[in-house]
């Protein structure tokens, strides 16, 4: 456990668990309004586009940011991302320019991204060996899924119409404690900095050699192309086409998240002890595109 002694574990994993917890909140609180807040200065094809722009940032700045933990450590950049990440999404909530929009919207997004991987470096710092990486990332998970439970929930209370300054300022207020809580408890930790590989080298070796990890990013991938979708395009077609307000809006959401809080550790016993990983994941997409066809001929 690289820089972390055994009697500041506990110490440590907690303030590790209530970070990821406030960043979280942080994420869900402005994940589903982002669109709809851009959709106010761009066509939605436009919104689109800034999305593909802001990821295509993201995918950049992770590729190179082993180089950066390898020269400076982890601790003051991560100082540094989470007060800029806080004083970018107060200003965010203000902006009439569509200029600037983009801009704060794309530092949003890169810096909301680059903060979770370096409190994942603190984690992996954790993680002795891997028969307790399984225990250790569930709690962490866990923690989070609270906070994106949350945020739908913070949306239906503090949104009201088109006003959608208020839900960046509780965005904001809830990254103080991502600060004020790592300045002392992470400071005296390393984590060693992660192996700079290129992409064509990381490529090549799933191609060629890593089959089982290959076909589970190709799910993550599916996955993550419809949290996406869901995410940007969902709040819009409620809002806009359904004329949901966001308070029913942020409910229903919170309530379409209540599984992530109560199945994850189930679920993990049965694929350890009744099924296995390959049949819960197939069962899990099935109903994910049972749902969403259903949900394509259902009129509001």
């Amino acid at each position: 456990m690289a820089g972390v002694t055994q009697h500041r574990f506990l110490g440590v994993f907690t303030t590790l668990l209530f970070l990821n917890f406030f960043v979280s909140v942080h994420y869900a609180t402005t994940l589903y309004v982002n669109s709809s807040f851009l959709g106010q200065f761009f066509s939605p094809q436009g919104v689109s586009i800034l999305y593909i722009v802001s990821s295509l940032f993201v995918m950049l700045m992770l590729a190179n940011a082993a180089h950066i933990v390898e020269k400076i450590g982890v601790w003051r950049p991560y100082i540094v991302t989470a007060v800029l990440l806080q004083l970018t999404v107060l200003t965010l909530g203000f902006l009439k320019d569509p200029t600037l929009v983009i801009i704060f919207f794309i530092a949003q997004g890169i810096l909301v991204f680059i903060l979770s991987y370096f409190l994942d470096l603190y984690l992996e710092s954790l993680q002795r060996s891997e028969g307790n990486t399984g225990n250790v990332r569930s709690m962490y998970i866990t923690a989070g899924n609270i906070g994106i439970f949350l945020g739908p929930l913070i949306i239906s209370v503090v949104l009201i119409g088109t006003h959608f300054a208020p839900v960046y300022i509780f965005a904001a207020v809830a990254l103080i404690p991502v600060i004020l809580i790592a300045l002392f408890p992470l400071r005296g930790i390393t984590p060693h900095a992660p192996t700079h590989t290129s992409f064509v080298e990381a490529f090549n070796d799933l191609r060629c050699c890593r089959e089982n990890v290959r076909g589970v990013m190709v799910v993550h991938l599916v996955m993550q192309l419809f949290n996406s979708v869901i995410t940007i395009y969902g709040p819009l077609y409620l809002f806009e086409v359904g004329g949901m307000s966001w308070q029913a809006i942020g409910s229903l959401t919170a309530l379409a998240l209540v599984p992530y809080l109560f199945l994850e550790i189930p679920l993990g016993f049965i694929a350890a002890r009744v099924l296995g990983e390959k049949e819960l994941m197939i069962i899990g997409l099935s109903i994910l595109g049972v749902s969403l066809i259903l949900l394509t001929v259902t009129p509001l």
